[in-house]
């Protein structure tokens, strides 16, 4: 069963997760299956696309608390990350993905109610985790939904919880 999917940024691929743990990339023009993507042990959560100027990657988590980065010209993984909650050190399972309007940061959020930064410029290192209770909000389940808001002045970022609030950061650097 088709979970979650995602178009590429020119919408040449499109990506597939399922249940069953299998991302498969589709050649929508040409109409035909490019790629079929193992590794994950759990139900698809999210897929996000990361092009870069010599390949095209995808990320993707899963039930199994773990991120991965795929590339789609070499045809294999090459990046695993695994979210650890701030307070407890523990891994957590991954929900949401967004990357800057830059590209050079990865947010990611999940059941941990942390919000996890990373750098796609040194191969998804992780750089800091901030807890959302921490940023003002008196309770907050996990994250479901993530989406980045670009200004001149003032880059935002918007959280959708499992609690039904949906609450709006400044994220200067």
């Amino acid at each position: 069963m088709v979970l979650e999917m995602t178009f590429d940024p020119s919408s040449k691929f499109l990506a597939a997760g399922t249940s069953d743990s299998h991302i498969k990339i589709y050649d929508v023009q040409k109409n035909y299956q490019t790629h079929n993507f193992l590794g994950h042990r759990g139900i698809i959560q999210k897929l996000l696309f990361y092009p870069q100027v010599d390949s095209l990657k995808l990320l993707s988590c899963a039930e199994d608390f773990v991120i991965r980065v795929w590339d789609l010209v070499l045809k294999k993984e090459v990046a695993v990350m695994k979210p650890k909650g701030k307070d407890d050190n523990m891994a957590h399972m991954t929900t949401s993905l967004v990357l800057t309007n830059d590209k050079k940061t990865l947010i990611t959020g999940g059941r941990d109610s942390c919000l996890h930064f990373w750098n796609t410029q040194d191969n998804f290192k992780h750089i800091s985790s901030v807890k959302i209770e921490n940023l003002g909000a008196l309770k907050f389940d996990e994250i479901n939904a993530l989406v980045y808001v670009s200004s001149k002045d003032d880059p935002c970022i918007i959280i959708g919880g499992s609690s039904g609030q949906v609450l709006v950061y400044s994220i200067k650097r």
